[in-house]
């Protein structure tokens, strides 16, 4: 194959890759929209909420996205720290966990994941339902345009 081949199959397999992250987006969306109607829901309902799923095998990045993901409250940092080691996650091998917490939390908010809001001089956090996910898309794919 010559190099305008390759070309042309690089130009076609961003344009696909573009889909597939719009497609992404939108079901993530949905899926925070259906999460919100269940959990509120299963309260009303009288039923036993669902276990959530231990966070043991994720890194702290994604232990936190998940802890937000699941909470639709804004949560303070000493919050997150208590759900994420009520859900399995060791802090153990931090240094400092807090600290980690806060600068995890920094970088979800530096790249729109992640709403504050500030009360009684304390900033809490929240996910935010509609994201586009590229932190995802970077783990699965190498190129991400």
């Amino acid at each position: 194959m010559d190099q305008e081949s390759y070309k042309k199959m690089l130009a076609s397999f961003r344009n696909e890759l573009l889909e597939a992250q719009k497609i992404r987006a939108q079901i993530d969306v949905r899926i925070d929209f259906l999460g919100a109607i269940v959990k509120g829901l299963e309260g009303l309902s009288g039923e036993e909420i669902k276990k959530l799923e231990p966070l043991s095998d994720f890194g702290l990045t994604d232990a936190i996205r998940e802890v937000l993901k699941c909470d639709f409250s804004f949560l303070e940092p000493t919050e997150i720290r208590q759900e994420l080691e009520a859900r399995g996650f060791s802090l153990e091998h931090y240094a400092n966990p807090m600290a980690s917490i806060h600068v995890t939390l920094k970088r979800l908010l530096e790249s729109g994941e992640v709403e504050p809001k500030i009360e009684k001089g304390k900033t809490r956090y929240r996910w935010k339902a509609t994201r586009f996910p590229r932190y995802r898309l970077k783990r699965r794919f190498k190129y991400v345009g």
